[in-house]
């Protein structure tokens, strides 16, 4: 290889375009160049440079093979040693720079994340980790890096050519080499991610399948053939006792292709047979080169609420998605969202509401109700023949205390009747109206039990509050230790979860908040602060402090218990079944600058009558006397 020629064309110190030239590598070559990745910001004109090491380059620029991406919200690159037998991905934070590294893989020989030289790499960075390629067994299979071991997500003698799409549930891949008579056909196949199905029945999860253990329908797709390869006509095939072309079979049950007559679009899932929807469902995401039309049946969605916190982040993600929205509830809060057919009733009414929902019928409910279970249990019973799927809005609430530290969705209940018409124990009241779901719906039946939800349409006081404290700059008190970890979710990534639920299907009891130790009470204010750009002074004390003027700052974020202990079991619920179930969550900043555009363009919401607003219990007086003594 020769000289590598680059033209500057606009010199930092001006003047005319320079040309540069450097050598690539070779055998033997001492010193090889390597590359600094640098993430440019084209709005704020900034650039974040990586605080890691420079990558090798052993060919060329990582940019050129694609050997750096995009993805998420960090960008990515793929690192070789010298000898090539390490191969790593690098994260870099488009913000500190920072590097981690998510993924190594070392071997005797040569280690590739890609079949042929030239092709993009066989990497992909979901919301459950990295999907990573590899060679290991001798032939190329995908793994899922997400947890303290990998997920081996296919296995056999054949190999994964390239990832197409992912969703929350599946990968979808072409692979060569299911059909030993015609190596060279590739086909589009469907790998799950869910393990919890399997590993609950016993099963290897690394070879559970959509059908935990179905055999494989292929999808015809020649893109490459041996010169001077005959193929014989079915006809012939089955003279000689081979399956015809197009309906090849496998015995390997990690991976389940679609049948389909044409390949899909690139992506995209196919057509489903005799009428069916695929197990998997669609991408979250419709693929940008094709129309709306040909991606997914718009889900005609009933939402019971529909104005306030959840039921309002509901309405906007199932609008955004295009899907056809009908609201119900007493037409007293604020007026519909543009595109939204508004039914009117008082829910309490069963009459009012039959008459209502009269001829409606919809794919999908989500039902927001916090008093009375026996309103829940009218409305289920009034849908039951006329909607596929119930999603019921409950709290980790209806989990029996005291909670202990990495609960998951098998801890103990309360009690509930779903008949009551006693809304005033709240966990109760949800309880209630969990079983009054599952009396009509059954498996159909999704219950969504919350944990604290932040961000825009907040109506409980809790971030609204504490954004227009800082707003007011000076010395503001604040809830200590700042390390006390919190576990909360935003309110449009609980929604997005839930419209995308509902469409597929999901059923049974998941806990639905963020993961635990994502973020502290220091890091939640401090990051309050930069988005208000308030000047004012966090000013930490501790519980016994707090006690002493009868404060009970931190109880609207459930940051101490009541003796003033730290929480055990309120911010370290165990979640994984929930991002399993393809829940996705943004950054805090995200979150809370939302939550402040939010209230600077609509003001302050009317708070809620279970809401923990510091406004109504909080003494200035107290406070500043305190703060006094610090």
């Amino acid at each position: 290889m020769k000289d590598r020629y680059l033209i500057e064309s606009a010199p930092a110190g001006g003047g005319r375009p320079v040309l540069h030239t450097y050598r690539y590598a070779v055998a033997g070559d001492e010193v090889l160049p390597r590359a600094e990745l640098i993430v440019f910001d084209a709005v704020t004109g900034t650039a974040a440079p990586s605080k890691g090491e420079p990558v090798l380059m052993h060919y060329s620029s990582p940019l050129k093979y694609g050997n750096a991406w995009w993805a998420e919200d960090a960008a990515y690159s793929l690192e070789n040693s010298r000898d090539m037998r390490t191969l790593r991905p690098r994260r870099l934070d488009p913000v500190t720079g920072e590097v981690t590294t998510p993924v190594e893989e070392s071997g005797p020989t040569r280690v590739e994340a890609r079949q042929h030289a030239g092709n993009p790499p066989i990497v992909k960075v979901i919301p459950q980790g990295v999907l990573w390629y590899s060679q290991r067994d001798g032939w190329g299979h995908l793994y899922l890096y997400g947890g303290a071991d990998p997920v081996r997500l296919t296995s056999g003698e054949w190999s994964v050519q390239h990832i197409l799409h992912a969703d929350d549930r599946h990968v979808y891949v072409t692979v060569t080499g299911l059909v030993p008579q015609d190596p060279y056909l590739q086909q589009v196949c469907r790998v799950a991610l869910a393990r919890r199905r399997a590993e609950a029945a016993g099963r290897d999860p690394a070879l559970a399948g959509p059908d935990q253990g179905g055999r494989l329908r292929g999808v015809r797709r020649r893109v490459r053939r041996r010169p001077g390869h005959a193929r014989l006509p079915p006809a012939h095939r089955r003279e000689q006792g081979l399956r015809p072309a197009h309906r090849p079979r496998c015995r390997t049950p990690d991976a389940r292709p679609p049948r389909l007559r044409h390949p899909p679009p690139l992506g995209l899932p196919g057509p489903p047979s005799h009428g069916r929807r695929p197990a998997g469902g669609l991408p979250a995401r419709p693929h940008p080169l094709q129309p709306r039309s040909r991606l997914r049946k718009r889900m005609k969605l009933l939402v019971l609420g529909g104005t306030h916190h959840v039921g309002r982040a509901v309405v906007e993600s199932a609008l955004a998605r295009g899907d056809e929205v009908t609201t119900l509830n007493r037409g007293i809060s604020r007026p519909p969202a543009p595109g939204v057919r508004a039914l009117v009733a008082d829910r309490t009414d069963p009459a009012a509401m039959a008459a209502a929902l009269d001829g409606g019928a919809w794919d999908a409910v989500i039902d927001t109700w916090y008093l009375a279970p026996r309103v829940v249990r009218d409305s289920a019973r009034l849908l039951a023949d006329r909607t596929r799927h119930y999603v019921y809005v409950s709290t980790r609430g209806v989990y029996s205390w005291p909670w202990a530290a990495g609960d998951d969705e098998s801890a103990a209940l309360v009690d509930g009747d779903p008949g009551s018409e006693d809304g005033s124990d709240y966990a109760a009241a949800k309880r209630g109206g969990e079983l009054a779901v599952l009396e009509s719906f059954g498996e159909r039946a999704l219950l969504a039990r919350a944990g604290m939800i932040l961000g825009p349409y907040e109506n409980v006081g809790r971030m609204p509050w504490w954004l227009r404290r800082l707003e007011k700059g000076g010395r503001v008190l604040a809830p200590g230790p700042g390390d006390t970890p919190l576990q909360y979710l935003d309110v449009r990534d609980m929604a997005d979860w839930l419209v995308r639920s509902a469409e597929r299907g999901l059923g049974g009891g998941y806990i639905v908040t963020g993961r635990p130790d994502d973020v502290t009470v220091e890091e939640l204010l401090t990051t309050a602060l930069e988005v208000t750009g308030s000047t004012a002074e966090l000013v930490w004390a501790s519980y016994d402090l707090l006690a002493g003027e009868d404060l009970a700052l931190g109880r609207e974020l459930s940051a101490y218990m009541p003796d003033g202990s730290r929480p055990v079991g309120i911010h370290d619920a165990d979640t994984s079944a929930v991002f399993e179930a393809g829940l996705t969550v943004r950054s805090l900043r995200d979150t809370l600058a939302d939550t402040w555009a939010w209230l600077q363009a609509e003001g302050d919401p009317p708070p809620h009558p279970l809401g923990t607003d510091p406004a109504n219990w909080h003494d200035s007086a107290a406070e500043q006397r305190l703060l006094a003594r610090l």
